[in-house]
């Protein structure tokens, strides 16, 4: 009857601390510059504005989810983005050319 106890309860501890790191995902906007295009890297390395409740103004490069989202900006468009912060990282999932 132990031995049934403890696995029990190793099961319980192994679930408890899954759900504990599970992260969730959260999704944020903002708004930016492209600087530079890596279709290689699927990545976009935007100068951005201060992101509400997530970070600072700073120059760093996105994955992109998707490189289609690549195929209508280039180096210099003003952009508003959305990007996905989750379990798997920080992705860019949605890019559009910024209204002047």
């Amino acid at each position: 009857m132990f031995k049934g106890r403890r696995i029990l309860f190793v099961l319980f501890m192994v679930l408890a601390l899954f759900v504990a790191c599970e992260k969730k995902t959260k999704f944020y906007q903002g708004v930016g510059t492209v600087e530079e295009i890596d279709r290689q890297q699927a990545t976009l390395q935007l100068n951005h504005e201060a992101i509400e409740g997530y970070m600072p103004a700073m120059s760093m490069p996105y994955k992109v989810k998707d490189t289609t989202l690549l195929d209508n900006i280039k180096p210099g468009d003003r952009v508003e983005f959305s990007i996905e912060d989750g379990s798997k990282g920080l992705f860019l999932i949605a890019v559009k050319k910024a209204e002047k």
